[in-house]
């Protein structure tokens, strides 16, 4: 199994799930700030897919590195990667769970589940000049609605501050610009999807239309909880999980 973290989470952000999982599966755990160096050390010098793009690439060369994939597990961005991966072929799985994800991040023509543009150009902007104010209330939007959300933010932001600023820009760049929908019909495996209602990052009604749009997928829900899924209530993603694993053995 290969678990995908979102914008601006290292990947440690998933190892309370991943707890949860190992018993059972061999997993490896990445995140999406990963992904670009992946392809960089991967591609050959006259790589022709310059439709795809690198994070969907980067993707790629590391899922070779677990071959057979049975199950691979997206959360937020990471989602958005390995749906575009997954459409493209440049990676190949069994099972596919989307946790907190979206075929748009953005508000397009015809999409209202998205966020405005100009919130997320707006972000550009803050990385630059104010990155820890502006990385603050990302997380805090992550972590609601914890009543400490404010304090789980904090250990969130020293760690992406860690990270090169301009790679979290070039994140948000792939957010703004990126548009699945036309793409999922080519996703032809099993998917979960797997939202909060409570979400502040990715509206719950964009899992739902993943839902609606993924041949063979199932929907879950979480009414008391918001994007931060794998880390607030790990132990009932792993259920859902493994169960819907199991069922498709």
């Amino acid at each position: 199994m290969l678990m995908l973290a979102g914008w601006a989470h290292g990947k440690d952000a998933l190892d309370p799930l991943a707890g949860f999982l190992a018993p059972a599966y061999d997993i490896s755990t990445a995140s999406v700030g990963d992904l670009p160096a992946a392809f960089a050390s991967a591609k050959p010098a006259d790589d022709p897919a310059r439709t795809v793009s690198e994070y969907a690439r980067g993707l790629g060369a590391i899922a070779a590195g677990c071959d057979p994939l049975r199950c691979a597990v997206g959360w937020s961005m990471g989602a958005m990667v390995a749906l575009e991966a997954i459409a493209a072929q440049t990676v190949r799985v069994d099972r596919l769970v989307v946790i907190g994800g979206t075929p748009c991040f953005c508000l397009a023509a015809g999409w209202a589940a998205g966020v405005p543009p100009q919130a997320v150009r707006a972000m550009r902007t803050g990385l630059r000049s104010r990155p820890e104010s502006t990385l603050g209330r990302f997380f805090e939007d992550v972590m609601f609605p914890r009543g400490d959300a404010a304090d789980a933010a904090r250990s969130r932001v020293r760690h992406a501050l860690s990270a090169a600023p301009g790679a979290l820009v070039h994140g948000l760049d792939y957010l703004r610009r990126t548009d699945l929908r036309n793409q999922l019909k080519a996703v032809d495996i099993p998917v979960l999807v797997i939202h909060g209602r409570q979400d502040r990052i990715v509206p719950w009604e964009a899992g739902r239309f993943l839902a609606g749009h993924l041949a063979g997928s199932r929907f879950v829900l979480y009414d008391s909880f918001g994007h931060n899924l794998p880390g607030d209530d790990p132990g009932a993603v792993a259920r859902d999980i493994a169960e819907f694993l199991e069922a498709e053995n």
